[in-house]
């Protein structure tokens, strides 16, 4: 009998035991749910969203504050107002409703400069994939899109705006500068869609191509704005175009941009195409060939009008022609200078063909082609004036 009493007694304390388990593990299936559902973990929520409105994106620059929201309204004109600067630690996708009449404006608070800046590693920080993305200026204050490079962030990060399928606007007193990559397009990278810079900076970026605007595919329209310090780390400087993109420019300014090997201004390759009717290429560096403008295998410069000065290399101060072709129907190339050839123009291969403009006042060290020189491929001149120019 007493055996069967503790065996009695064992019993009823297994039966108190087991429901208390199967609580806890229950317990602890629910808040594991919750934390992956983003309950517990903002962070887990916000990552990468996908932004359709205005309200989205709002929405999604407030998570990144500690209360949850301040960064960010929406004012009655639709336009996201930035409130305070905002450390981004996750993509923002721009993925609007109707991929052609939906556009989303982040603008600059009307009283003070506020700034983005990169919170994270290798990422884009913000992506456009359709609709319309705008950022711009408000009453004399800039808005700021910034890489962080003094920071760890800075150093492996992605280019600030990638740009596939979509259309990007950037206007007067928006700016993206300070972003490292050791990819392709520090400030701007294109891979398809639409960039329109009519006003605004793009400034002290960084990348082993375009070191500002990496132009892959789609189109870059600039009417005014600027391109300036940039750096690459080969080619590029300023803006790299090839494959399918096309740039053209209107109006604005690629200055004081640097490239190690060739375009200190502007690279185009690999079947790239860029037309320039106005606007200014000046005072860009390249270590090795095409201080202003390199033209190389399979890819086309038109120019139309605008000048390209002031611009240093070794090989072709102001354009170095190493292959595809160049044509000037007007314009000026003036004030370059190279340390060895073609202080204005140096063509080792491909087609330079000048049919009116003007190549002026360049200089060459060392060997000679104060204007031109030409070291292979073909100079085709039907018109326009080559004069005062200075070899030595």
């Amino acid at each position: 009998m007493m055996t069967n009493r503790k065996s009695l007694q064992v019993g009823r304390q297994t039966g108190r035991i087991m429901p208390a388990v199967f609580r806890y593990r229950m317990l602890i299936t629910i808040f594991v749910l919750l934390v992956v559902s983003g309950v517990f973990c903002g962070s887990a929520a916000a990552d990468n969203p996908d932004v359709q409105t205005a309200q989205n994106l709002s929405d999604a620059l407030n998570l990144t504050t500690d209360s949850g929201d301040g960064a960010a309204y929406v004012n009655g004109a639709g336009k996201v107002v930035l409130l305070q600067d905002v450390l981004l630690n996750y993509t923002i996708n721009i993925t609007a409703q109707d991929p052609i009449t939906d556009s989303i404006t982040l603008t600059a608070n009307e009283s003070n400069d506020f700034t983005i800046y990169r919170h994270f590693g290798d990422g884009f920080l913000f992506t456009v994939n359709s609709g319309t993305f705008i950022l711009e200026g408000n009453n004399g204050h800039n808005l700021t899109v910034d890489g962080n490079k003094t920071t760890n962030y800075g150093s492996n990060g992605n280019s600030l705006v990638y740009v596939d399928g979509g259309e990007f606007n950037m206007s007067a007193g928006s700016v993206l500068q300070n972003s490292i990559t050791p990819y392709y397009g520090g400030g701007v990278f294109m891979n398809s869609g639409i960039f329109n810079l009519t006003g605004g900076t793009i400034f002290n970026n960084t990348a082993d191509y375009g070191g500002g605007v990496y132009v892959s595919g789609g189109t870059f329209n600039m009417t005014g704005g600027t391109i300036s310090g940039n750096t690459a780390s080969y080619y590029g400087g300023g803006v790299d175009v090839k494959n399918s993109g096309t740039f053209t420019m209107n109006g604005g300014t690629i200055s004081g941009n640097t490239a190690s090997y060739y375009g200190g201004g502007v690279y185009v390759v690999s079947g790239g195409m860029f037309t320039m009717n106005n606007g200014t290429i000046s005072g860009n560096n390249a270590n090795c060939y095409g201080g202003g403008v390199n033209v190389s295998g399979g890819s086309t410069f038109t120019m139309n009008d605008g000048m390209i000065s002031n611009n240093t290399a070794v090989f072709g101060g102001g354009v170095c022609v190493s292959g595809g072709t160049f044509t000037m129907n007007g314009g000026t190339i003036s004030g370059n200078t190279a340390y060895s050839y073609g202080g204005g123009v140096y063509v080792c291969r491909g087609t330079f063909t000048m049919t009116g403009g003007t190549i002026s006042g360049n200089n060459a060290y060392s060997y000679g082609g104060g204007g031109v020189y030409v070291d292979g491929g073909t100079f085709n001149m039907d018109g326009g004036t080559i004069s005062g120019n200075t070899a030595y």
